[in-house]
């Protein structure tokens, strides 16, 4: 496996962090892409979030206080769903192949 280190992006310093990171799951869908507006292109300062919804096929914007993360019960819910549907699509594999 490769050695991945982090990397970062630097931003002027009067902005201030954004409060979430990609990939972080909402109660909207996935963080795909963050995006910081001084106010002109939107009426509003600070940071937007380009959230994948709609079972990932449509990304709508998000200001920053408009994000809710899922709740750790909701991640582990998210988990057992996809485990199970992994071991349906190994079954049919197995079925297949």
């Amino acid at each position: 496996m490769k050695n991945r280190s982090r990397k970062s992006i630097s931003y002027p310093a009067n902005w201030t962090a954004p409060k979430y990171q990609f990939g972080q799951m909402t109660t909207d869908g996935q963080i795909l892409g963050i995006e910081y507006s001084n106010g002109n292109a939107f009426k509003h300062e600070g940071w937007f979030y380009w959230v994948l919804v709609g079972q990932g096929k449509e990304l709508e914007m998000y200001m920053e206080d408009e994000i809710e993360l899922l709740a750790p019960s909701q991640i582990k819910e998210l988990i057992e769903a996809r485990a199970a549907e992994i071991e349906i699509l190994k079954g049919q594999l197995n079925f297949i192949g």
